[in-house]
């Protein structure tokens, strides 16, 4: 069974409050560090100019059409972090959900980057969670969102 795909313009957004969320963990003297978070950096970039996260949204819709307005926003959020966590994960060399649990909790810089940092602390990394995250989307969705941020990445 294929995914009717929906072309528009922009999707559905969740609004994120960056501006309550605390400063990243200064990192000085670490050329890695600076060239990994700049590689981040344009990820993100590209994730947002390319509307990714909107067609992840439009994804996670399907089969979940009937669902009340609650667990639908529940659904999408889970949505965004599942595509930013695999993204994530993909860029690390899809090391095991365990020890992606641990790294992700122990850094400010890749919480953010997941969509897990909020002014609370760093939440929802467990490796369960993660394994879910994972599973969220069909092979088909997978495929063609690595394709446009391939694509627009370029």
């Amino acid at each position: 069974m294929g995914v009717k795909l929906i072309h528009k313009a922009v999707g559905d957004e969740i609004a994120l409050q960056r501006w309550l969320r605390p400063a990243l963990t200064t990192v000085g003297s670490n050329k890695d560090y600076g060239q990994f978070r700049e590689q981040l950096d344009a990820v993100d970039r590209v994730r947002r100019a390319s509307h990714l996260e909107s067609m992840a949204m439009d994804f996670a819709r399907v089969g979940f059409e009937s669902v009340d307005a609650g667990q639908l926003r529940r659904r999408l959020e889970f949505a965004r972090k599942a595509l930013r966590v695999n993204v994530l994960r993909m860029l690390l060399g899809n090391m095991p959900f365990r020890q992606l649990s641990r790294t992700i909790a122990s850094s400010d810089l890749l919480a953010d980057f997941c969509g897990v940092r909020t002014i609370e602390g760093i939440k929802g990394v467990s490796k369960s969670v993660l394994e879910r995250a994972s599973q969220c989307f069909t092979a088909e969705p997978v495929r063609w969102m690595g394709q446009v941020l391939y694509r627009d990445g370029r």
